[in-house]
């Protein structure tokens, strides 16, 4: 419980300078029956004014995880005469904006914090991340850690061998070892079980979100590269180089979408190369040249150079990534690449999962 004692103190020393707790009272997991809150206590804010407040404390480091918090905080508020606050380290702006739709009060150690109740009303943002989250045994969102969640994502349940073992058939060598601490990375994030047959991914919507968070960081360092190549329509652009490509890559973003989602528009062809050197020599041979503006078609760095193209598939001869990447990829462009994103999730991903539940 120490380690609980000094967040709450810290969350509220750095986000709510101006108040002060008068009272923390500490209730132990153990020899509390009905334990419901990891503790109790008052602000004061002035001297006429006080809230009593119950305390959630913990890291959330996943949307699952916090989701859960969320879902307890309002079973037990219920019956609370107390004001629940969740506390953390560090809390993201998507998971503030998560809490502020639940109306969960919260802070951080950051200094973020969103309290409307008893009279009290502190909406502050630091933007800024001041504490270090412990870090998982293996990081399930990087690049080569990602493919064990692109094989279980449509729901199927596989042993920690049999996972090994079908991404070695695809040419991916990823020993039962690694395999094993990637698995258990995902259960402590909540989004892993391990059941009689293996292992199955569950709240993968929630997952999905903190993956796209997490890529949408890496795919911030990545660079393209432009070309040109006269062709005035889109569609037969998109068609003329994915036909071309023939294995050294294929078609993403909006362009890649809308062989599979024919709500997604597009003016430039984007292209997720299995090997830049080979991809170029296919424009040049198109007839493209390099452009640093007016290019229409655009040549990515993979943000995953090991697994953005696995599940790839041909859509009337053009190469496609998977519906899991084109997401990854729509959501790191606004506007227009979020709606998309949004419509394919609907149209593609949502149904899978809906499935994946009945597996």
């Amino acid at each position: 419980m120490a380690n609980e004692h000094d967040l709450i103190l810290r969350a509220v020393e750095r986000a709510l300078p101006f108040g002060k707790l008068e009272r923390l009272e500490m209730h132990p997991q153990s020899g509390t029956p009905g334990r419901r809150w990891d503790a109790t206590g008052r602000l004061a804010f002035g001297e006429s004014l006080s809230i009593d407040v119950c305390f959630e404390a913990g890291s959330f480091q996943s949307m699952a995880a916090l989701s859960r918090a969320v879902q307890q905080i309002k079973a037990f508020g219920i019956a609370s005469d107390c004001i629940p606050l969740l506390v953390a380290p560090y809390l993201s702006p998507q998971k503030q904006q998560l809490l502020r739709d639940e109306k969960v009060c919260y802070l951080d150690t950051a200094g973020n914090a969103w309290v409307e109740a008893g009279g009290v009303f502190i909406d502050r943002c630091s933007g800024k991340q001041k504490e270090v989250i412990p870090s998982l045994t293996q990081d399930p969102f990087s690049d080569k850690a990602s493919l064990v969640i692109r094989l279980l994502f449509s729901g199927n349940t596989l042993g920690i061998r049999p996972i090994s073992a079908a991404l070695s058939e695809q040419g991916f060598a990823l020993s039962p070892g690694y395999v094993s601490k990637v698995v258990a990375s995902l259960g402590e994030l909540r989004y892993a079980v391990k059941t009689g047959n293996g292992v199955r991914l569950v709240n993968r919507e929630l997952l999905l979100q903190d993956w796209s968070h997490a890529y949408q960081q890496k795919a911030r360092r990545r660079h393209s590269r432009g070309w040109y190549l006269p062709e005035a329509d889109p569609a037969q652009l998109a068609r003329l180089v994915g036909r071309a490509l023939e294995g050294n890559g294929a078609l993403t973003d909006r362009s890649g979408a809308s062989f599979i989602d024919s709500h997604a528009s597009f003016d430039t062809v984007d292209i997720l190369p299995s090997n830049r050197d080979a991809t170029s020599e296919v424009l040049e041979k198109l007839g493209a040249v390099p452009a640093e503006r007016g290019a229409n078609i655009n040549v990515r760095e993979a943000a995953y150079p090991l697994s953005s193209l696995y599940g790839s598939r041909s859509v009337d001869g053009v190469p496609v990534v998977s519906d899991l990447q084109l997401y990854l990829d729509l959501r790191c462009q606004p506007q227009r690449g979020e709606e998309a994103a949004e419509h394919l999730y609907e149209r593609r991903i949502r149904p899978l999962l809906e499935e994946g539940e009945r597996l």
